[in-house]
């Protein structure tokens, strides 16, 4: 449920209300539609909640790993053999050095697909 569901759902309930204060509808009925919407609008609130839960959990988890590649050349730098090569196999499919350049490579996704060089 979005935001704009949940702003229908309150305008019907008002539009009940309204509608009942108005004598435009049967007291029974009204009770009836307002409990179904109030339930909707529950559930709709229940899950907005676990959206932004969700949103906020994945917003850290990228903001740390803005982090750490922000860090990486710092931590590929002072890393042992097995760490480094556990980069070289994190980052890439294919990776070809020659002295100490790098001269062809290819991304493992999802890097290959962000990182997409000039033409």
């Amino acid at each position: 449920m979005t935001n704009l569901e949940i702003a229908r759902l309150e305008e019907k309930q008002q539009k009940l209300l309204d509608d009942r204060l108005e004598g435009l509808i049967d007291k029974d009925l009204c009770y009836n539609k307002l409990s179904q919407i109030q339930r909707d609008l529950d559930l709709a609130n229940i899950r907005l909640k676990e959206i932004q839960e969700d949103n906020n959990a994945n917003l850290l988890a990228l903001n740390k790993t803005v982090e750490v590649l922000g860090n990486l050349y710092k931590l590929y730098k002072v890393s042992d053999a097995a760490t480094r090569l556990m980069y070289h196999k994190a980052f890439f499919k294919d990776l070809v050095i020659n002295d100490k350049q790098i001269v062809d490579k290819k991304w493992n996704d999802p890097f290959g697909l962000l990182y997409q060089p000039n033409p």
